[in-house]
């Protein structure tokens, strides 16, 4: 039984609240509005209660509660940003009933001939890999983001026979993207048919390469819903962005889709990046920092997050949803080496090898046992004990191969 002299506060089902030792955060989905509250015996149990399952977000305050200034003030506050509301006792025969911001996960039925169309939403199909120069000074690089396989030993190439059987599982599909890469596409033995058979498919295409190896006859070949991606490395050479840009001025809006990828250690590449941007008027460019085992300074500096980054992200209902449940960055992701071998993430265990088994069984079995596509920040550490975790962009590539997860100032 409650004191007679109580109310109910509940907590409205669109405000997500993460506490932790006495770290309290709020934030309201709707308005993006976000209110921090630290360690107060009072206001700590509260915090607790409402983070409760069990209470639904609905928790009885006595009046002695109400004579604590910290409560009054964690009330005020929350209710000036729409975050909590109070029912008096008798509005209600019983305690009132509320809905907890929780995701819906539908399992999947692997007798279902839709589990690729539900769950596969791009392939990176690697058709050749090789030991040159050039790619041993970015090894490391296809952990980090797309980029060709740097192979030591010796050259590696897919049989077409195994990429059409790829495809071949993928024809009923026309929202997913293939990305093709290798050490050189175009010197790929099936090049030819490989295009053939990518341009009569619905499917969206990426043909990634790096721009010294831009071959404007080559390209030709390649038709409509696909883009090029120049992977531009250093040093730079100048001409190989006058030949792409006098080829496409030849070729005026009939031309491919066309984005730069930068591929930067340092500050001084990321300024040279920013001058040949302006100097060639590139529209649609990104930057992908690479990590050479050297340069963490240089990733504290650029890409680690501070916190009003995260701050600024102000996810919607839906995406704190899907940052509870999956990596937004692996989801429906499949990544295949020239032998089969495949992986939902390259920094993870192989999923399974195309020359022995179906996409279809692939899929199931990361959907079922997998952790590429499930990992999240409430399981590893140090983040599951931050109060920002679900605020926070989906673990990264970066963090996988660097086996540490706070690429942030807010946890040293």
């Amino acid at each position: 039984m409650h004191d007679e002299n109580f109310v109910w506060l509940f907590l409205e089902p669109f405000v997500h609240l993460s506490t932790k030792n006495g770290h309290h955060l709020f934030y309201n989905a709707i308005t993006k509005k976000i209110l921090e509250f630290h360690s107060d015996q009072a206001v700590d149990k509260i915090c607790h209660h409402l983070s409760l399952p069990v209470n639904g977000y609905v928790i009885p305050l006595c009046e002695n509660d109400f004579q604590l200034p910290s409560v009054t003030k964690l009330i005020r506050q929350l209710k000036r940003q729409y975050m909590v509301d109070i029912l008096r006792p008798e509005w209600s025969s019983g305690k009132p009933v509320n809905i907890l911001p929780l995701p819906v996960v539908k399992k999947t039925n692997p007798e279902t001939p839709a589990v690729l169309s539900d769950h596969l939403k791009e392939l990176l199909i690697h058709v050749n890999s090789d030991a040159s120069a050039y790619l041993e000074l970015y090894d490391k690089a296809l952990y980090q983001f797309p980029f060709p396989s740097f192979q030591p030993e010796k050259s590696r190439e897919m049989q077409y026979p195994l990429l059409q059987s790829v495809l071949q599982q993928l024809k009923e599909l026309s929202n997913i993207t293939i990305n093709i890469i290798g050490s050189d596409i175009f010197q790929y033995s099936w090049f030819d048919e490989m295009v053939s058979l990518l341009n009569n498919s619905a499917f969206n295409k990426r043909y990634y390469l790096p721009i010294d190896q831009f071959n404007p006859g080559k390209i030709q070949q390649i038709k409509k819903n696909s883009t090029l991606s120049f992977l531009v490395t250093f040093p730079m050479h100048l001409s190989s962005f006058e030949k792409i840009g006098r080829e496409i001025s030849s070729h005026q809006n009939k031309y491919l889709p066309v984005e730069f990828i930068f591929i930067v250690q340092n500050p001084e590449e990321v300024k040279q990046s920013q001058e040949v941007i302006q100097l060639f008027s590139l529209n649609k460019v990104y930057f992908k920092p690479y990590y050479n085992g050297k340069n963490l300074r240089f990733f504290e500096e650029q890409v680690f997050m501070t916190k009003e980054d995260i701050f600024a992200s102000k996810p919607d209902q839906k995406q704190i949803f899907s940052r509870m449940t999956f990596n937004e960055n692996d989801l429906g992701k499949i990544t295949i080496l020239p032998d089969g071998k495949t992986f939902a993430n390259i920094n993870d265990k192989v999923l399974g090898n195309l020359t022995r088994e179906s996409l279809h069984h692939i899929i199931l079995r990361e959907c079922d046992s997998g952790r590429s596509w499930k990992r999240t920040r409430a399981k590893v550490n140090p983040c599951k004990d931050c109060v920002y975790h679900f605020l926070c962009p989906p673990i990264s590539n970066y963090e996988l191969f660097l086996k540490r997860f706070n690429f942030c100032h807010i946890i040293p």
